[in-house]
């Protein structure tokens, strides 16, 4: 469990964000908890990719060959 203490100032903000969405603050601030975390974690699959692609143990597809492979599969 983590308690954290707001100002009035950011409360007042959260109050105003939180109140048309119908969640409760707790239940925002997880939210945007959650999502920072996904974003952290896709940063990180980005960087392991672009270190793998810059260490030569990665190849990109050119954009022409990425339509033409989608057009077959519709195919």
């Amino acid at each position: 469990m983590l308690t954290i203490t707001l100002d009035d100032t950011l409360e007042q903000a959260l109050n105003v964000l939180v109140n048309p969405t119908g969640k409760t603050i707790n239940q925002y601030i997880k939210d945007l908890i959650l999502e920072q975390i996904e974003d952290a974690e896709d940063a990180a699959l980005g960087d392991a990719a672009m270190d793998r692609l810059l260490r030569g143990e990665s190849t990109t597809v050119p954009y022409s060959e990425v339509k033409r492979r989608l057009h077959e599969l519709d195919n």
